[in-house]
């Protein structure tokens, strides 16, 4: 599928603490002696129930991205359709004239009837479920483009308390992280699944 096409597009969801100091990941410190280091920047406390948000945006191999939709509640497949499909999908698909295929992620409400319908009324051309691997980051790199701009917000103390302040910084820091830096990210899916599938069939 992904041969007779120019242009591969993924989405995804990702929780964002509004704690940015929680978000995980490395931070570094030099210090000549490790004892005279306070305190509070060897150790740094964690809510267990950190209040976040969820994330979802789609990237794609020539280095475009669709807006993003950010929530404090839950996807579900009417959410989806019309928050992520019909609003932000769509024109991102509309803004390619090569032929594209959309892999989607592989949360069940991503394959709900509802929104199997949305694709076939839509013509979108999609990776079907049964052909969807699981459990396999390596071959989405929408995952690695989660973990770059959460390690920008690490670096941004920050606190945001609304959907809307997020989304304000989120499309912010999107300005750090250019097309390129997509577009590396993307490059080589193609190569990543035909090898991976060469491993299941030559296994079987």
């Amino acid at each position: 599928m992904l041969t007779k096409v120019e242009c591969c597009i993924m989405d995804d969801e990702t929780y964002v603490k509004a704690d940015f100091k929680q978000i995980p990941g490395n931070l570094f410190f030099t210090a000549k002696d490790k004892f005279s280091v306070s305190e509070h920047v060897r150790t740094q406390k964690m809510s267990k129930f950190a209040k976040k948000f969820l994330v979802w945006q789609a990237i794609c191999t020539c280095g475009k991205r669709s807006a993003p939709f950010v929530t404090q509640d839950t996807m579900n497949g009417q959410v989806y359709i019309k928050e992520c499909l019909q609003k932000r999908l769509l024109p991102l698909l509309k803004a390619h004239n090569v032929p594209t295929i959309f892999w989607p992620d592989l949360a069940s409400c991503h394959y709900s009837k509802d929104v199997l319908k949305w694709y076939a009324d839509n013509k979108v051309n999609f990776v079907p479920k049964m052909f969807n691997p699981p459990n396999t980051p390596e071959l989405r790199p929408i995952e690695k483009y989660w973990v770059i701009m959460k390690q920008h917000l690490l670096k941004r103390p920050k606190v945001v308390k609304t959907v809307e302040e997020l989304k304000k910084v989120w499309v912010y820091m999107q300005k750090t992280v250019d097309s390129q830096v997509v577009q590396n990210l993307m490059a080589g899916v193609k190569a990543k699944v035909r090898a991976f599938a060469y491993g299941i069939f030559k296994v079987l």
